[in-house]
């Protein structure tokens, strides 16, 4: 019953936040360069995936110890978490969504900047640091 009342949670509620878990990082509409963390937490469940754009989904690390998440759950291993290196997207917008046991429970917008690939911010044409022409 508890899988029936979750999904319904989740079709009434905004996915960026979910009574049963919410993705803290990326920030919704933030810009990302480098390596970056996924992060957040959930009250249920036993898999979290995390899915950006088309790409396949991405087993993240759970169980991180979250007590600030005890009041709401009821426990303290709520946590979650995947390494990411944003610099291996393409530059741009791009959407990440967040699966507990297979289900979606919470999206973000973010854009990634490779700074590594741009060139310096004095150069004439094309290098913009943050900014093109």
């Amino acid at each position: 019953m508890n899988r029936i009342a979750s999904a319904v949670g989740v079709a009434l509620v905004p996915l960026a936040v979910s009574a049963q878990g919410n993705l803290e990082t990326p920030d919704i509409s933030t810009y990302h360069t480098g390596i970056g963390f996924v992060s957040g937490w959930h009250c249920s469940a036993r898999t979290i995936e995390v899915q950006i754009d088309s790409f396949p989904r991405i087993t993240a690390g759970t169980g991180t110890s979250r007590e600030d998440t005890r009041g709401v759950c009821g426990r303290a291993d709520t946590g979650f978490g995947y390494t990411i290196n944003y610099d291996d997207l393409p530059e741009g917008p791009h959407a990440l969504t967040a699966f507990a046991d297979g289900v979606a429970f919470a999206s973000a917008s973010f854009v990634t900047i490779n700074l590594a690939k741009r060139t310096s911010p004095l150069a004439p044409r094309g290098g913009g640091f943050l900014f093109e022409s």
